[in-house]
């Protein structure tokens, strides 16, 4: 388990070094791991029926990844549980 906050952007910012762009970066720690976990009917996208886990950051991670780091709104099964500056 990673905790989002912590350690997870490091980890995409380190993937956009090996190579990857921002837009492949997202689709690997979203819908790519839900097809590995054999998930992806449940979760990795935001549609009508699906588990609505997300975070909502400041700016735009397909410019810049690094936005990663400043989440703004957690939300877990379509709840909000967190909202605030930095979190």
């Amino acid at each position: 388990m990673s905790y989002f906050g912590i350690l997870y952007p490091e980890e995409l910012k380190r993937m956009t070094s090996a190579g990857l762009t921002n837009y492949e970066v997202l689709k690997a720690a979203t819908s790519v791991n839900a097809e590995i976990i054999g998930m992806s009917d449940r979760i990795g996208s935001i549609s009508k029926g699906r588990i609505a886990d997300l975070v909502a950051v400041e700016g735009n991670p397909l410019i810049d990844i690094d936005v990663m780091k400043n989440i703004k709104m957690i939300f877990k099964e379509g709840k909000e549980i967190k909202t605030g500056g930095n979190i």
